[in-house]
């Protein structure tokens, strides 16, 4: 969701949304934090920004400033680094309306029917080019809305009561042929070959009227199965082959899950990525998992977010709050890419002490080419500097860290936000390295500092000391570091004691009984058969959880998706409901995430006593739902 719309939202939610997800736990005086290089989470393709507005603004001014912001934003000497860029194709608005706001009105390339310009948008593409001469290696086209004249409003902000399909039948095919068109033609004449295109933006949203302020336009779900095929057909009919379809960039992550299990096979099979923005719903676990399951990449696509702050750039608020959002966005959903909306805002549309949005503020309108750097530029590189391209992200047992590796160069890089009151130490377990050969390099960005270099710290054995400042963002960057495995596999000869990290209680089969549909307990330790379990891979890093004593596997009844579903066991039966993502969340602690729900094994109503029964449950970050692996001698 776009800037305007968001603030109606989230004003009425903010303080509740900041006490709980957008704040991680706080780390303690003198913790030890493990880091586990054998928990190997997604590669990651890049950290990347939205070219919509700021490109069809900044990119008309003088050579001498835009250059100097593309800098600021692409190069990875100067800048931030980002190498993930979307690309806005323009729907064109109604060239009698004059409604949106600056920046968001974008040229389309086909102004009426028949009749293409290829003149249009040049600032935005200019904006392209430079984030490419840059470094930047990852595009991505997206429209937010149909030309103006395939709508049934004739306007390309909406429709008229919001919830309204806004492109007219007759126009699915042609409006899947207009975005194959511009790919190709980006790639044929302008040498940028786009890896995805998506075509429907937040079009699930209600959101999106005639007259509005941006680009918009609603597709129901029925809507969007059918211009997902028509786009995949507009690409085929041209030969197309290094472009493919993503989907469907919904503004809710609840929303996002429920809009791909509505899509049909084939409209699914076309879908290479599932893209997703975080500004409402809390089913992240649950996305992983769908990804994941069916085989598909996962982009957190687009958040922005603005903090108390207003027009103060020096605030460290909207700073910890960027921070903040990337640890949970990326730490629960495990994507590959993390794209901020536009990277460089309006400082005219700064209407509020509470309104700080942009990593980069500018001057849109006043007919100066004024813009400067916030406190949010200097947080987003503690992330996008050194966590890179090509690094894998690993496990690491605190929620305010995020924790990456990179084979090539045997560097690991921990960031580590500290948003209390009151310095902390911490110590950085690092034992499961093969071997540490050298230092550390902090960098640190809080109220007083801005990405400051801060001296080498010395490891000693396997560990070292870091003080996370209060109110700070830390990187770490671990030079020396060596890990010869790749990530953890199960030997399906090997059984386990699975132990209950809230309770230390064990997943237990009742009665050691054989039978199908018994629900599981936990239960102290026994020295049973019962008590012991191996690990089946099944594919796609999913395993059947079988028991010793009855060769039955552990699932959830009725393949439920519902929270408390019983989890029983039952013979084999090769369904989805039966088989588990074991993940490592590190500290030798693990979730269990069912393929079918996306739920997790959970002790209900995180009971310690013997014989509470096992069920299913969304994700909520409770000990109950994490879990030890002890392996029986």
């Amino acid at each position: 969701m776009k800037r305007w719309m968001n603030m109606i939202l989230s004003g009425m939610l903010a303080l509740a949304v900041f006490a709980t997800l957008a704040m991680p736990q706080q780390v303690q005086a003198a913790s030890v934090i493990s880091v586990d290089p054998s928990a190997q989470y997604a590669d990651w393709e890049g950290w990347g920004t939205s070219l919509a507005w700021f490109g069809n603004v900044i990119g008309g001014w003088s050579d001498a400033e835009r250059n100097a912001i593309a800098d600021k934003l692409f190069s990875l000497e100067e800048g931030m680094g980002l190498n993930v860029i979307r690309y806005n194709i323009g729907g064109g608005e109604n060239p009698s309306h004059d409604h949106m706001r600056p920046g968001a009105e974008i040229e389309g390339f086909q102004p009426s029917p028949g009749v293409w310009d290829w003149n249009a948008d040049a600032n935005q593409r200019w904006m392209l080019q430079a984030a490419k001469a840059r470094g930047a290696n990852k595009f991505e086209a997206f429209s937010n809305s149909p030309p103006y004249w395939m709508t049934n409003s004739q306007c390309a902000s909406g429709s008229i009561l919001g919830i309204q399909n806004n492109l007219q039948t007759q126009y699915f095919a042609p409006f899947g042929d207009y975005l194959a068109e511009v790919v190709k033609h980006f790639k044929d004449e302008w040498d940028i070959e786009f890896e995805t295109v998506e075509p429907v933006n937040e079009s699930y949203s209600p959101f999106w009227f005639a007259y509005g302020k941006q680009e918009g336009a609603h597709f129901d779900r029925s809507a969007q199965n059918a211009i997902i095929k028509d786009t995949q057909n507009g690409l085929i009919a041209r030969g197309i082959t290094g472009t493919t379809v993503a989907a469907s960039d919904e503004n809710n992550i609840d929303w996002m899950i429920d809009s791909f299990h509505s899509y049909d096979s084939t409209a699914k099979s076309y879908i290479s990525r599932i893209n997703t923005h975080t500004y409402n719903g809390s089913r992240r676990v649950e996305l992983h998992n769908v990804a994941k399951s069916n085989g598909k990449k996962l982009w957190m696509s687009e958040v922005g977010m603005g903090g108390a702050g207003g027009h103060n750039h020096h605030s460290i608020a909207p700073a910890l709050n960027l921070s903040n959002q990337i640890l949970i966005d990326v730490k629960q959903m495990l994507p590959s890419a993390w794209v901020y909306w536009q990277a460089v805002e309006d400082e005219g549309n700064m209407v509020s002490s509470n309104d700080n949005w942009g990593i980069i503020h500018a001057d849109f309108t006043g007919g100066t080419e004024n813009w400067y750097l916030t406190k949010k530029f200097y947080a987003m590189s503690n992330y996008s500097k050194f966590i890179r391209p090509g690094y894998k992200l690993i496990a690491i047992d605190d929620a305010n860290s995020l924790a990456a590796y990179d084979p090539a160069t045997g560097t690991t890089v921990i960031v580590t936000t500290n948003g209390s009151a009151t310095d902390q130490d911490v110590t950085f377990d690092l034992s499961k390295f093969a071997s540490i050969a050298g230092s550390v390099a902090p960098y640190r960005t809080s109220a007083a500092e801005d990405l400051a270099r801060l001296d080498d710290i010395s490891i000693a054995g396997h560990s070292f000391t870091a003080t996370a400042k209060a109110n700070s963002i830390t990187t770490l960057v671990i030079s020396g570091t060596s890990y010869a495995g790749g990530a953890e596999t199960f030997d399906p000869n090997d059984y386990y004691h699975i132990v209950n990290v809230n309770s230390g209680k064990l997943l237990d089969v009742p009665w050691s009984s054989t039978n199908d549909d018994v629900q599981l307990n936990q239960w102290e330790k026994n020295n049973t058969l019962s008590q012991q379990w191996k690990f089946v891979e099944v594919g796609n890093g999913y395993y059947k959880i079988v028991n010793r004593n009855s060769g039955k596997v552990a699932g959830v009844s009725a393949s439920s998706s519902s929270d408390s579903a019983k989890v029983l066991q039952w013979s084999d039966l090769g369904i989805f409901d039966q088989e588990w993502e074991i993940q490592n969340i590190g500290g030798g602690k693990y979730m269990f995430i069912n393929r079918n729900s996306g739920k997790l094994l959970d002790v209900r109503g995180e009971s310690t006593d013997n014989g509470a029964s096992i069920v299913q449950y969304t994700y909520h970050n409770g000990l109950n739902q994490q879990w030890r692996l002890e392996k029986v001698q």
